[in-house]
């Protein structure tokens, strides 16, 4: 197991978009899902399977945060960077029921051979009303290059597990995170980078994609928790 952790640790830190571009790639992703919990005034955060911190650490003033991992590997990286980062698997979560109004799943669920479990346990941990956002890759020819991948997803799928799982308000589309371009060092591309989450320039971007057939990078759940009712 330890060999397992270590090779998967180093898996994650040489997988990345490149080192010249980690940081400002980072700092976008980050910025547009942290932009949704703001939406919806989350301010208790699940990170759940939270790799090696980059979005924890991106949360703004007055956030609280906790990660989890299995890897205890990466959680002593997080707890070294500073993140508040424990042990514990997503089918087990180590909080009390109604403990967050924001729950994040990055890439986690294709590593399940049972999400509805999952999900349950996210649905258990958050309050009424509270957020929960998963993201998962694409299925395409490169979800198995990920050796750990066992199971994919399509857009009915996630709805489906939300709705069983007690969630209301759903919202799913694809996320193309590496465009407009990622050819960061470039000025223009900085700047449209910074500015393409804005309301003009987003649908802009969608138009280029379909244009193009460019291939999205992830699927994106966002759900809301039922109240409880009775």
């Amino acid at each position: 197991m330890k060999e397992r952790n270590e090779a998967y640790y180093n898996y994650l830190r040489t997988s990345e978009v490149g080192h010249d571009t980690v940081d400002i790639h980072r700092k976008i992703v980050a910025k547009y899902f942290w932009t949704i919990f703001d939406d919806f005034r989350c301010r208790y955060v699940l990170d759940i399977g939270c790799g090696l911190g980059s979005f924890i650490s991106k949360a703004g003033k007055g956030i609280n945060t906790f990660g989890i991992d299995t890897n205890m590997k990466i959680v002593e990286h997080c707890l070294k960077e500073g993140n508040k980062v424990a042990l514990a698997s997503a089918l087990q979560l180590p909080f009390r029921s109604g403990a967050f109004d924001g729950i994040m799943c990055g890439h986690l669920l294709e590593h399940l051979s049972e999400p509805e479990e999952a999900f349950l346990e996210f649905n258990r941990v958050l309050k009424d009303g509270g957020v929960l956002i998963v993201r998962v890759p694409p299925f395409d020819s490169s979800f198995f290059d990920d050796w750990s991948h066992v199971r994919p997803f399509t857009k009915k799928t996630l709805v489906r597990l939300a709705d069983v799982s007690g969630f209301g308000y759903k919202k799913i589309f694809y996320y193309h995170y590496d465009l407009p371009f990622r050819r960061w060092k470039n000025p223009l591309f900085r700047l449209l980078n910074k500015i393409r989450h804005l309301p003009l320039v987003r649908p802009a971007i969608d138009i280029i994609i379909k244009l193009y057939g460019l291939p999205p990078k992830e699927l994106v759940l966002v759900a809301k928790k039922n109240a409880e009712t009775g």
